[in-house]
């Protein structure tokens, strides 16, 4: 017998979307969880930090109950935008842009007031939609694909918007 080495074979490109990298892939008959990791204020150079980030939250994030006992059952897609300029928009706290940043998704959020943090909904979950593979598919639809959404900033802070359909960011 005989063993031959062929290379190595990019998982994202496998899907013929070079926007498409897929992190992890579920094992086992079960449907599959999706989870998608989109970047926003990251240029166009800055992909391979945006995975790098996005890796580590992922990891962390699979080391915590209920995730870590269902790890099998994720598959988990970087989705990659490059953004025309770094960082998220500020808010005056109450949701009012006071210095925009032209950025992919157009996350927004102030400097000391975290709770008005937001994004472009219609430009997040028609750039999901048309990228990630199941979707794309059919095998599921934008309302059970949860996104994370990674932000190019200084400023640090999280929030979490659900939808009654399944929809959320």
């Amino acid at each position: 017998s005989m063993i031959a080495y062929f290379g190595t074979i990019s998982v994202g490109n496998a899907f013929g979307d070079p926007k498409v990298t897929q992190y992890m892939s579920k094992s086992g008959s079960a449907k599959p969880v999706d989870m998608v990791v989109v970047p926003d204020g990251f240029l166009a150079d800055q992909r391979e930090q945006f995975e790098s980030y996005a890796a580590s939250a992922i990891d962390l994030l699979f080391t915590v109950e209920p995730y870590k006992s269902f790890k099998d059952l994720f598959n988990v897609y970087f989705l990659w935008e490059a953004s025309k300029e770094q960082g998220g928009s500020i808010t005056d706290g109450e949701g009012n842009i006071i210095t925009r940043r032209d950025t992919a998704f157009g996350t927004s959020w102030g400097e000391e007031k975290y709770s008005d943090m937001d994004a472009d909904r219609d430009k997040l979950f028609s750039f999901v939609t048309a990228h990630c593979p199941d979707i794309v598919r059919g095998d599921l639809t934008i309302d059970e694909v949860p996104v994370v959404i990674i932000v190019n900033d200084e400023r640090r802070g999280g929030r979490a918007y659900s939808y009654s359909s399944g929809r959320t960011f």
